[in-house]
């Protein structure tokens, strides 16, 4: 996997000179060969592309999406790769300090992860005070399912005062 990956990339270096294009090129590489890293229910971009999309924004709100997108997908992409990078070639041995090694990756990996959820809640959370509670409600997945929520399912949980009649 090294060897393809330094290949594909030695490739893409002979076929631009563009910084940019380059970069877009191998995160699109790591993508298709890292699907469950690059999951796009892991990501806040589609719900900030529609966000952005909605015909009826202020200019201040169209301006304050856009910044929150691009500075997102900075650290969405970002911390993508730290994963890639912390989790290639990961492979637990039989010996204890193989397998210590793996724990140790293993346990860094999930870090990045945790950050990068973070980061997504905390997107996806700035976009709906950005669009406020009307706008928001039309970008599928932005705002949380209330039926999922424990009193939509008839779970209020432990309430002491239900059945008083004071």
């Amino acid at each position: 996997t090294e060897r393809v990956r330094g290949s594909f990339r030695a490739a893409i270096d002979a076929a631009t000179d563009d910084p940019a294009r380059r970069t877009a090129i191998w995160r699109g590489y790591l993508a298709v060969e890292n699907p469950s890293v690059y999951n796009p229910s892991e990501s806040a971009l589609r719900q900030l592309d529609d966000a952005i999309a909605l015909g009826d924004l202020s200019i201040e709100q169209r301006g304050r999406l856009d910044a929150l997108r691009a500075e997102y997908e900075a650290a969405y992409l970002s911390l993508s790769e730290k994963i890639v990078e912390e989790s290639a070639g990961m492979v637990a041995g039989s010996d204890p300090e193989s397998w210590r090694e793996y724990q140790e990756r293993a346990e860094a990996v999930e870090k990045i992860r945790f950050q990068r959820n973070e980061r997504t809640e905390k997107a996806r959370s700035e976009a709906r005070r950005i669009l406020g509670d009307e706008l928001a409600s039309r970008v599928r997945g932005l705002v949380p399912d209330e039926a999922d929520a424990p009193s939509a399912r008839g779970m209020e949980g432990f309430n002491p005062f239900r059945d008083d009649e004071d």
